[in-house]
């Protein structure tokens, strides 16, 4: 990662670009959840400690959010301050259920039976009809007395606290990622097409105009009459030339493309395992049950990008000497698996903010509806995980989702 002069960004190995403003709003968002939910956790841990001995003692008193007290049938006979513009007299006696939305009853009701069977549960629940629609999450406990359960009294302390706050920094962080990995894979696809243009236009271009340039060689070869030895000379280091320049166009097209990947997702797999063999010198073994599969493009070119930065990866920084691949079709599922003798992945390095090449992973395999798993074997070395719903990647899935 390196930051420009002249604009601020985070850059990718394939030069991706994520402003920084956007990835300080994902940090202050994630910082403001957990400070939420530290708070949250030390209420809770008050509310342990609230019982019925204690309804007009300090604790009760002083706390800023709402106690009650409901007895077996779920009505309140207490109330510390008012709520939802009910005073704590016209709360009293009333069914907490009555005050809550339809389609939140049958969770609160689980809830009370659970906390007078004594056990602590909690849920969140959202009052839409009421201005800025807050959420609330409700905390329910047996209620003790002198460090014991009350059983004279089935009775449940209820802290209710205000959690429109967190729940809105929640929705707004799944918001801003759901907004950047849809630009992400927007961008892929862009990628991609610009990949498939440039490495045609080299292939046809350039390709052709050397080739024509060494057929214009060979006739001019022919046609010579010269015996001079450094003619001859030069002319067979043109023609050396030549086959070295469409050698190397041939390698760039098939970098930026591999041709066979139009041909199936299985032989440019094969061919990309055969190409990092020769030129890492890492072994590597390779094992594919299905003989045929059928991928629609966007999928097939998702798995092999990730096959490929995977492979990456692994020369860079793994310090192997053999790869294991195996690619299977079980239960509906497209089930891949990249592993190594290396020195193995760390968990900081997998959860790091800028591995930003195991993130493009994560999100390709993520907009094709599968699920990318990576760590450290227990043997050493690192494996990656792929798991994709077979149904979902086929042409005839492509067509009806472009319908």
């Amino acid at each position: 990662m390196k930051r420009g002069t002249q604009k601020s960004t985070r850059r990718t190995n394939h030069h991706e670009e994520l402003p920084d403003d956007i990835l300080n709003q994902l940090k202050k968002q994630k910082k403001l959840i957990s400070q939420l939910k530290k708070e949250l956790k030390e209420s809770q841990e008050t509310l342990t400690r609230v019982s019925a001995s204690h309804r007009d003692g300090p604790v009760v008193r002083s706390t800023p959010e709402t106690i009650m007290i409901l007895d077996s049938a779920g009505a309140i006979t207490f109330a510390n301050r008012p709520w939802l513009c009910q005073s704590k007299v016209n709360l009293l006696g009333k069914a907490l259920l009555e005050l809550l939305p339809v389609a939140d009853r049958a969770r609160v009701r689980r809830s009370i039976r659970a906390a007078i069977a004594g056990v602590t549960e909690s849920c969140d629940i959202q009052l839409p009809d009421l201005k800025d629609e807050p959420w609330f999450n409700l905390q329910f406990a047996p209620v003790h007395s002198n460090g014991k359960r009350t059983k004279a009294h089935e009775t449940v302390c209820l802290w209710i606290r205000d959690i429109s706050k967190q729940k809105r920094a929640e929705l707004e962080l799944q918001r801003t990622t759901e907004m950047l990995r849809r630009l992400t894979a927007r961008s892929e696809e862009i990628r991609e097409s610009e990949r498939a243009r440039i490495a045609r236009e080299i292939h046809d271009e350039l390709g052709q105009a050397l080739t024509v340039l060494k057929m214009d060689l060979t006739w001019l070869q022919n046609q010579w009459t010269s015996t001079s030895p450094a003619v001859e000379k030069r002319a067979r280091s043109m023609d050396e030339s030549l086959d070295s320049l469409l050698s190397i166009v041939r390698r760039i097209t098939s970098e930026i493309r591999p041709p066979l990947l139009d041909l199936g997702l299985i032989p440019a797999i094969e061919w990309q395992f055969e190409q990092f063999q020769q030129r890492s010198g890492i072994r590597t073994c390779v094992r594919i049950q299905p003989t045929e599969i059928e991928l629609n493009k966007r999928a097939a070119t998702a798995v092999f990008r990730v096959i490929q930065e995977a492979l990456t990866n692994v020369a860079r920084h793994a310090g192997a000497n053999k790869v294991d691949f195996s690619m299977d079709l079980c239960d509906g599922e497209l089930q891949l698996s990249i592993g190594d003798n290396g020195r193995g992945i760390t968990r900081k390095e997998v959860e790091s903010l800028s591995s930003f090449g195991l993130t493009g992973m994560r999100e390709r395999i993520h907009h094709i509806g599968g699920l990318l798993e990576i760590g450290q074997m227990t043997t050493g070395g690192t494996r990656v995980s792929v798991r994709l719903p077979i149904e979902r990647l086929s042409d005839q899935s492509e067509e009806r989702k472009n319908v």
